[in-house]
């Protein structure tokens, strides 16, 4: 039922054009209270999502990445927001309210200072020192003008070791603006930062443009690899994938690792690195490093009795 205030008739009225243009345009909605209820917890997730950066509410899981011996290599810094009311949210559940929010920027900055700031602490330990860490830069901030200077700050700032760490592109924001990526990447590769080009396979990028960027590494989609023991097609992409990387002198990477002949397959092709939920899921800051030192010491018996 629809108020006989003028004002609040006039904000139905915008709830139903917000409600249509969420629903793509040239369609017709017409205002109830469900979608009242929905733009006020709208506003509400707004509100929170302006306030968790000061509340210190982001945090990094962190998913451990080994090559086939077992040997740790490090980590992928995996962003979550900890909401004391709704739980842990994954980025899927608030990406698009930070982008419609103008927040992508200043959660990007959030993301690179607190990189640095890890790879420094591992740096300081023998059981870490060597670990490079990946990060996802999402592509508002790697096309803003001043990505490049923001993070040769934040390295400077922390002390971390640029060649610890490792910044994932996806396959979209490459293609977005081969010219513009190229131009950050080779701003950025003298101070050895390396470069992934992310859930490679399942686009429409192909080796040959891969070929023009000075990427180190290609990490392989989880898809591709969930159905490598059950379909001959993603073995034979796979498998090509890994033979053409190598030939381009590239780094391969297997996301999504979940079952032993998964894992099987991919070092009997050549792969260099894995990570997934075989090895474990992404953990919280404390459980990772018990987890790192448990592992460690394991391969240290392992070493001493063989």
């Amino acid at each position: 039922r629809h108020d006989q205030d003028v004002d609040t008739l006039l904000k139905q009225a915008d709830l139903a054009l917000f409600g249509a243009k969420d629903g793509g345009g040239n369609t017709l909605r017409f205002f109830d209270a469900a979608m009242q209820a929905a733009m006020a917890e709208r506003k509400v997730q707004e509100v929170y999502l302006s306030q968790a950066l000061d509340r210190s509410h982001f945090r990094f899981y962190y998913q451990p990445i080994v090559d086939f011996e077992q040997r740790f290599v490090g980590a992928e810094a995996l962003l979550r927001l900890e909401d004391p009311e709704r739980g842990v949210k994954t980025p899927v559940e608030f990406i698009h309210l930070a982008e419609e929010t103008g927040l992508t920027l200043q959660i990007g900055h959030w993301v690179l200072e607190n990189a640095c700031d890890q790879l420094k602490a591992w740096s300081e330990k023998s059981v870490s020192r060597n670990l490079r860490l990946s990060v996802n830069v999402s592509p508002a901030q790697f096309r803003h003008p001043g990505f490049s200077a923001d993070l040769k700050k934040v390295l400077l700032h922390t002390g971390a070791d640029p060649s610890c760490l490792s910044i994932d592109l996806c396959e979209d924001l490459v293609l977005m603006n081969v010219e513009k990526t190229l131009s950050v990447i080779k701003e950025l590769k003298p101070l050895k930062i390396g470069f992934s080009l992310d859930s490679f396979g399942v686009g429409i990028s192909s080796l040959t443009s891969v070929r023009r960027l000075p990427v180190d590494q290609l990490k392989i989609d989880g898809s591709l690899v969930r159905t490598i023991t059950t379909d001959q097609k993603d073995q034979s992409i796979v498998s090509a994938i890994i033979s053409m990387g190598k030939c381009l002198g590239l780094n391969i990477h297997a996301l999504g690792v979940e079952t032993p002949e998964q894992m099987e397959f991919l070092k009997g092709c050549g792969c260099d690195s894995y990570q997934g939920y075989l090895l474990s899921h992404p953990l919280p800051l404390p459980d990772f490093d018990q987890f790192l030192a448990l592992s460690v010491h394991q391969k240290g018996l392992n070493n001493r009795t063989t």
